[in-house]
């Protein structure tokens, strides 16, 4: 039987909710080894998301360890959000125009916005990268090697078992939502552990994405939705260009999904 690692990150949003459906159609078909690296402060419950203030905005308290008695992961790392900056991260126009209507409320200045769009994206990739080093570091101290490596959102809601048997492992796959400029969303991905690998990767990768310095704007796929001169798509578009720099062929999945 293939030997297969989940990893999960970020902030515990509606985890209690989501677990069942992970666990039945995760966890439970794969036999998966789990691993978590979690953002949570019982001081600041607050949820930071792209769109400010929109929805549940609190997470419940005690949440952290209510997750990890039920997900029991064979690794896990509980760390207070950190306060991120890269000062030479920038995005399009497009990008920033977009964050201030989402975030009208707000009144932040164009600086107030890029700090929060990329306080929020750091602090995502940071948690992946996390998550994937606690199961590499698993790995190797136990002579184990993973088959596939999954990486998941707490938010998501899987609906269908996923086999990842059924799968060629050398494909980066993601579930199929009807992006456009052939994205690779972010929901749900796996892959064999050498892809995964990389795509845990972009925390280090971050600078060398975000600019057209080393990897040139033509040498990417097409960005019709975050056009610009100077800098990258984020968030989406930074996968896809990270898979494509690597050459990793990327395969999409139809699978009942959602966030919630």
């Amino acid at each position: 039987m293939s030997k297969v690692a989940l990893c999960i990150s970020g902030q515990p949003r509606r985890a209690l909710e989501t677990f069942p459906y992970i666990y039945s159609n995760i966890i439970q078909p794969n036999n998966a080894d789990v691993f978590i690296h979690m953002h949570y402060d019982e001081d600041a419950l607050y949820m930071e998301k792209s769109h400010a203030d929109n929805g549940p905005c609190l997470l419940e308290r005690n949440i952290d360890k209510k997750v990890i008695e039920l997900y029991k992961p064979v690794q896990y790392l509980i760390e207070k959000p950190r306060n991120f900056s890269k000062l030479n991260l920038n995005c399009s126009e497009k990008r920033l125009e977009n964050h201030k209507k989402m975030n009208q409320h707000k009144n932040w200045t164009d600086e107030e916005h890029k700090k929060y769009i990329f306080k929020n994206l750091i602090s995502m990739y940071y948690s992946i990268f996390k998550a994937n080093e606690l199961k590499e570091v698993y790995a190797n101290e136990n002579g184990i090697l993973y088959d596939y490596v999954i990486r998941i959102r707490f938010d998501v809601i899987i609906q269908q078992p996923l086999i990842c048997s059924n799968h060629d492992p050398n494909f980066i796959y993601y579930a199929e939502i009807g992006q456009p400029d052939n994205l690779i969303s972010d929901w749900i991905n796996f892959g064999s552990n050498a892809i995964m690998n990389i795509y845990s990767s972009m925390f280090l990768n971050l600078e060398y994405i975000n600019t057209f310095q080393f990897y040139k704007k033509e040498e990417r796929e097409e960005n019709t939705l975050e056009p610009s001169d100077t800098y990258s798509g984020i968030y989406e578009h930074m996968l896809r260009d990270l898979m494509h720099l690597y050459k990793i062929p990327k395969r999409g999945f139809h699978l009942n999904t959602r966030l919630i």
